[in-house]
């Protein structure tokens, strides 16, 4: 579905983002002018570079704990906040059922030392803290993280 856009609409540092015409459809106008609302507040709060930068932390504190313990953690990827490692194949004291993956196993290690994270794949295990995530509490996560991978390390 097309929706009309007016050039001379455009937010006021010029960026492209461009504001629905008055006469494009009445519930489209409603979705974009919030969906402008909430890109305007990212960019007031500062969210993206904040993303980068704590991402920038969380990511290199994942890597020193895969080199650390290669035999629970194969590989981190992943960019800003959006950040994934990758589990090593047979982690030998992975508890719970055999049947499920590893990356569901961990991520019940995880959750009962109360970090929340996301199985993606059978072993990989995701990451996506909200953009507005403190450094402080990225260091908390990284420890909570440790916790589980020393565990497992023996």
């Amino acid at each position: 579905m097309d929706l009309l856009l007016e050039e001379r609409e455009l937010l006021p540092d010029n960026r492209g983002i461009r504001r629905p015409a008055e006469d494009s459809l009445p519930h489209q106008n409603d979705s974009i002018l919030e969906a402008l609302k909430i890109l305007e507040g990212i960019e007031r709060e500062k969210l993206a570079d904040n993303a980068r930068q704590v991402g920038d932390f969380f990511k290199s504190g994942l890597q020193q704990l895969a080199s650390k313990y290669p035999t629970v953690i194969q590989a981190v990827r992943g960019l800003g906040l959006m950040l994934g490692i990758e589990l090593a194949p047979q982690i030998p004291n992975l508890p719970g059922d055999s049947s499920k993956t590893q990356a569901i196993r961990f991520a019940h290690l995880l959750h009962a030392a109360g970090l929340l994270a996301i199985p993606a794949g059978a072993q990989i295990m995701r990451f996506l803290p909200p953009l507005n995530l403190r450094q402080g509490e990225a260091e908390e996560g990284l420890k909570l993280i440790e916790s589980v991978v020393a565990g497992l390390a023996g």
